[in-house]
């Protein structure tokens, strides 16, 4: 499901629309994600390293581009587990809507880790996992949410958001060790979650390597993702395939996106 009828946006502003990138990827077999890939393969490669970079979104997923000998990196993406998804639901729950994410990570600083509960989360079958793999909002949303708070409605609420907070740090290292070949050199994390100091902080001290935000490396934390689509956009208007297929599980790589025009 996408935001945008793309007729409807040609028509509008009187020029070509390309959308719906997922679909073709899906058709080949492949889950349709994660589709940035390409993007931060052409951007963030440095040969003679393994660069990692993590999208800190609802759900964080990273790309593995490890360049540490022949004439490309070797890369692997997958989604690690939520991100931002957890926390915002149960900032929002506890504040009956009056906040919708954890600005600065507030919330957190002020809550105490929940030790038992953070061993529980991290059972989930999902990391052990092997990619490409994919989740999203029916496997760690409001359902997942609910279920949290079913079995520990003694927690109180900064707790539970500061438990979350570390639940996503540390799921993403859990990936990293099971499903990396090597710890990187440097991890590079963008989206929404970079910008929430405690997420990234909690990202650090789980990870054996160095951490920075893409702001640092002059790309606005919300400015990877759109670039990525808009890179997308372009490959299909020249008429390129825009999937890796040994990241998203696709049998071939394939155009993805609709061109609809004015």
């Amino acid at each position: 499901m996408q935001i945008g009828e793309s007729s409807w946006l040609a028509r509008k502003l009187g020029v070509p629309v390309v959308s719906n990138f997922r679909a073709a990827d899906l058709a080949a077999g492949g889950q349709g994600a994660p589709l940035a890939t390409m993007f931060h393969a052409r951007v963030f490669a440095e040969r003679g390293k393994h660069i990692c970079v993590n999208n800190l979104g609802g759900i964080s997923n990273v790309t593995s581009l490890d360049w540490r000998g022949g004439s490309s990196p070797r890369i692997i993406a997958f989604d690690t587990g939520p991100a931002n998804m957890l926390i915002d639901l149960a900032v929002s729950r506890a504040t009956k809507r009056r906040r919708m994410f954890d600005r600065n990570g507030a919330m957190a600083r002020r809550g105490t880790l929940d030790e038992r509960l953070l061993t529980n989360l991290l059972k989930h079958k999902f990391f052990k996992e092997k990619p490409p793999k994919s989740t999203g909002r029916e496997v760690f949303g409001e359902a997942f949410l609910a279920r949290i708070t079913e079995h520990a409605a003694h927690i109180p609420s900064a707790d539970l958001v500061a438990t979350l907070t570390e639940f996503t740090a540390r799921s993403i290292a859990r990936n990293y060790l099971l499903h990396l070949p090597s710890t990187p050199d440097r991890v590079i994390l963008c989206g929404g979650g970079a910008a929430n100091p405690v997420v990234v902080d909690a990202i650090r001290a789980n990870l054996p390597a160095e951490v920075v935000t893409c702001d640092s490396l002059g790309w606005p934390t919300q400015a990877i993702e759109p670039a990525a689509f808009a890179l997308l956009a372009w490959l299909r208007v020249e008429g390129k395939p825009g999937n890796i297929p040994e990241t998203t599980g696709a049998s071939r790589a394939v155009l993805l996106g609709h061109i609809t025009s004015p």
